[in-house]
């Protein structure tokens, strides 16, 4: 994602806690998947797949997740 430093400008991409932690990042994917995913179906799955990806994500160094 070249929008990366905009989104989450203290997160590098492996920082999967910290993405998580942004909420300009999860807005962004979630309009990226729905202006770029086929159907209804996959903009779900896209849309579930990154909040479960967050909801198991390692606590990030200042003890969110």
């Amino acid at each position: 994602m070249s929008e990366l430093n905009q989104l989450a400008p203290t997160c590098s991409a492996d920082e999967i806690a910290c993405l998580c932690d942004s909420h300009t990042f999860l807005k962004a994917y979630q309009s990226c998947c729905v202006d770029h995913c086929q159907t209804a179906r996959q903009t779900r799955a896209a849309i579930n797949h990154i909040h479960s990806t967050c909801d198991s994500a390692p606590v990030s160094d200042d003890g969110s997740q």
